[in-house]
């Protein structure tokens, strides 16, 4: 009797166990569980002397406008001082931008901006190698808005993320990784069912 009453009481342990192994991977999945809405999206690749521009709502004035107010304080500010303006200029990079508004208690607005093919500026790739051992790192850039950056490597892509700075971090960091894979994962089936 003794013993039926212990299994049982392992038995609905183990249940319990499995059932909050489950809810966690599920919130790892963090659109599931805070629902995001795509707000805004553009493409463009930065070629150091010009833009070439992917999307057909885009134009190169604002692109640069883009990469001069976002992009180099967010690149100056990685690899710190000693890096002049016209050093950054000169990297080259494609950019994915995503505006995105993750649904909760109060609608936030994170600006996520996934730049791959990093060439033309040794200290920024040297971060990039260094950034593949990390979570996130917090990015220090000047700015009149209360804003934070905070940047990871996913795959071989540069992501950087701007939101303001009252956001927890890690809940950011953990939407955006799940957002960027995602994003990757589709754009890879894409890719394979054009390629088939």
């Amino acid at each position: 009797m003794r013993l039926r009453l212990v299994l049982r009481v392992l038995c609905g342990l183990c249940c319990l166990l499995l059932l909050l192994v489950a809810v966690g991977v599920r919130s790892e999945n963090a659109d599931e569980v805070l629902p995001y809405k795509i707000v805004r999206q553009f493409d463009y690749c930065w070629e150091g002397d010009g833009v070439r521009v992917a999307s057909d709502s885009l134009t190169e004035t604002t692109v640069e406008a883009f990469h001069e107010h976002i992009m180099e304080p967010i690149l100056s500010a990685l690899v710190h001082e000693g890096s002049s303006r016209s050093e950054i200029g000169n990297v080259r990079y494609c950019c994915t931008h995503y505006k995105i508004e993750v649904e909760g208690p109060e609608d936030n607005l994170i600006d996520l901006s996934i730049l791959s093919d990093i060439k033309g500026y040794t200290p920024v790739s040297a971060l990039f190698e260094e950034l593949r051992g990390k979570d996130y790192s917090v990015v220090d850039i000047i700015s009149e808005a209360p804003i934070v950056c905070l940047v990871f490597a996913e795959d071989d892509s540069l992501i950087a993320v701007t939101c303001n700075m009252f956001y927890d971090l890690d809940k950011v960091y953990s939407i955006a990784r799940c957002f960027v894979k995602r994003q990757m994962e589709q754009t890879h089936n894409t890719q394979a069912a054009t390629i088939k």
